[in-house]
């Protein structure tokens, strides 16, 4: 490279390096003493492209392909041609050797899609050369297969043992073709329709790995106040918790967003259906301890009529009607103010359910305690609904099991987290 063109460094990368900077825009390209190097060549931070400015090959071979964040692959002729990053296959072994002769095409609404495992491009072969892993934070390695692939070609440098790996393995990649550009179209729904195809008629079938663009889940529950009181209570007096109680909050406070929402809820199931039984119980027993019962037996028995009757009740009355009587509206707040952006919002799922906002921008204190049910419930509810119908029976809607509705379902976790713990307290 000239001086002058280290100079100018950004016109010298889109001269030799244009093409790929086109198409691949969530990638990060620099210049540094005669070698370029790529950030992020599949989204992750954890890998890396490095070569010198004069490698010809590899630069070639970037300017005719792309990298697509949502797929561990590599994208041929502008989207016709995708090729999966698969594995070194082991051609003893029965079940991996099948997938050697396997090739088939799949109509998806009217359009062949030629499906194949085969020997990898040289293409495949030159970026691996460059690949590097590199120290990073993320939880995922981004296309772990990678590696393999990169060994492969500086066999000559590995220990005995390491080298042991490719002993009658055969690299292999997976294939899928089209006559128009897959990425003009729908890729993850095609993707996600050839997997469910091989998996029906094989069940030990190696599948598209496919990775959505959303930010990965985070706790949201850091932005929500720490303490309950203004600081950790000194002294404690608590009742016994039911065992079952507790294991569902334990696991709950463990589990994905999704997962964690319906334990919470499986709580107010479980603590109606024991509370009211418990306070019907104390009625009847009350009205019938009545030492003047003889003298007002009609009135009496009324009285029972009205306790017996709320046994009647479907199971969301039951909860709602346990949640207004043992959640303190006030406690929630302080949790639903450190988010106020959020509730006071339409909550827009994938699959189809909108949530009105829970309050307005400028609701207050006092307005909430006397807005807050049926509301909320109402809100808990469909939400429940929606998780576990595939269907919602009223409104014919489903929460998706995505990383958007993760991240959704999360900011409403302390919320309903609170009202479980509260009815188990104060429960009885």
């Amino acid at each position: 490279m000239k001086q002058e063109d280290q100079k100018n460094e950004p016109k010298y990368l889109e001269v030799i390096l244009g093409n790929f900077m086109l198409n691949n825009p969530h990638c990060e390209v620099s210049f540094e003493k005669n070698e370029i190097m790529i950030e992020k060549p599949w989204g992750g931070s954890d890998a890396r492209l490095q070569f010198q400015s004069d490698n010809t090959d590899i630069i070639q071979t970037l300017n005719s392909t792309i990298l697509d964040p949502r797929f561990d692959a590599i994208i041929h002729e502008d989207g016709k041609v995708f090729e999966f990053i698969f594995s070194f296959v082991l051609t003893s072994s029965e079940i991996s050797k099948d997938f050697l002769n396997r090739s088939f095409t799949i109509m998806i609404e009217g359009e062949n899609y030629e499906c194949e495992f085969k020997e990898p491009t040289k293409s495949l072969f030159n970026i691996a050369s460059v690949f590097n892993r590199v120290t990073s934070d993320i939880t995922k390695i981004t296309v772990p297969q990678m590696r393999m692939f990169t060994d492969f070609q500086r066999i000559d440098k590995l220990t005995d043992k390491n080298k042991t790996f490719f002993k009658d393995r055969i690299p292999t990649s997976f294939y899928v073709k089209s006559k128009e550009s897959i990425l003009n179209k729908d890729p993850i729904q095609i993707f996600k329709n050839i997997n469910f195809i091989m998996s029906y008629y094989d069940r030990r079938t190696v599948t598209i790995i496919i990775r959505e663009l959303e930010e990965e889940y985070k706790d949201q529950s850091k932005k929500f106040p720490r303490y309950l009181k203004e600081s950790f209570p000194k002294e404690i007096s608590i009742k016994k918790q039911d065992e079952v109680i507790l294991k569902l909050l334990e696991v709950a406070s463990e589990t994905n967003p999704r997962h964690a929402f319906l334990y919470y809820y499986q709580v107010f199931e479980y603590v109606s259906y024991y509370y009211l039984e418990l306070k019907i119980k104390t009625g009847i027993e009350r009205t019938l301890k009545d030492p003047t019962i003889s003298k007002i037996a009609d009135e009496k028995i009324n009285e029972m009529i009205t306790i017996i009757s709320e046994s009647m009740h479907n199971d969301e009355v039951k909860i709602r009607k346990m949640i207004e009587e043992l959640v303190d509206p006030e406690d929630l707040w302080k949790d639903i103010e450190s988010n106020k952006e959020f509730f006071a919002n339409n909550v827009c799922f994938d699959g189809g359910l909108e949530l009105s906002p829970l309050i307005s921008i400028d609701t207050t204190k006092q307005t909430w305690m006397k807005m807050w049910m049926p509301n909320l419930f109402d809100k808990l509810t469909k939400i429940r609904n929606c998780l576990v119908h595939a269907r919602e029976k009223r409104e014919n809607k489903i929460i998706l099991p995505t990383l958007k509705n993760s991240s959704l379902l999360s900011n409403y976790l302390p919320i309903i987290s609170r009202c479980a713990s509260q009815v188990s307290i104060y429960s009885r």
